[in-house]
C-alpha cells in the first residue's frame, strides 16, 4: 500500500493499527458516527453522497449494510481503493458526480442515505435537499449532518 502520509487526505483514517492518514480530525465524524449508533444497518442498500475517501461507507459496510455506494464531485479513486483495503470493505464508488445528476447517474433509491458534510458546500441548500431526498426509498432514512 502507498504510504498514506504521502498524499494530501480530508479524513485522518487509521490503516492500520498505528498508521493514519495526514488529514484532519474533522468534527463532523463524531455527530454522524452517533446516529449511525441508532442504525441498523443489516441489510440495507446504502448512499453516500460526498464521500470523500470513503469512511462513512466503510463505516457502513462494517456495521451490515447490504449494499452500498458512495460518490463524490471530485476523484479519489486511488485514496478509496487504499481504504477498501486496508479496512477490508467493498462499496461502490462513483466520482465525479454533482448533486442535480445523481438522480439520472444512479437510477435508484436507497433504504438509507447519509448526506453529512455536503450541504454548506452547495449554492443551492434547499434544491440540493430535495435532489438527494429522491434517492431515498418511500419509508427510507436519509441523514443529514452540516456544520453551518
Amino acid at each position: 500500500m502507498e504510504n498514506p502520509s504521502s498524499r494530501d487526505w480530508y479524513y485522518k483514517i487509521e490503516m492500520s493499527p498505528g498508521v493514519f492518514t495526514d488529514g484532519s480530525d474533522r468534527p463532523t465524524i463524531g455527530p454522524v458516527r452517533a446516529l449511525y449508533r441508532d442504525v441498523s444497518f443489516d441489510g440495507l442498500n446504502c448512499l453516500d453522497v460526498g464521500t470523500m475517501e470513503g469512511i462513512m461507507p466503510s463505516l457502513m459496510k462494517r456495521a451490515g449494510a447490504k449494499e452500498v455506494t458512495a460518490t463524490d464531485w471530485i476523484d479519489s479513486s486511488a485514496k478509496i481503493e487504499q481504504v477498501k483495503k486496508a479496512l477490508d470493505v467493498d462499496f461502490t464508488y462513483h466520482p465525479k458526480l454533482t448533486i442535480p445528476s445523481l438522480p439520472s447517474a444512479l437510477g435508484r433509491t436507497f433504504d438509507l442515505v447519509n448526506f453529512s458534510g455536503v450541504l454548506y458546500h452547495t449554492l443551492n441548500p434547499l434544491g440540493s435537499l430535495a435532489t438527494v431526498r429522491s434517492l431515498c426509498r418511500l419509508g427510507g432514512l436519509m441523514l443529514v449532518e452540516t456544520r453551518t
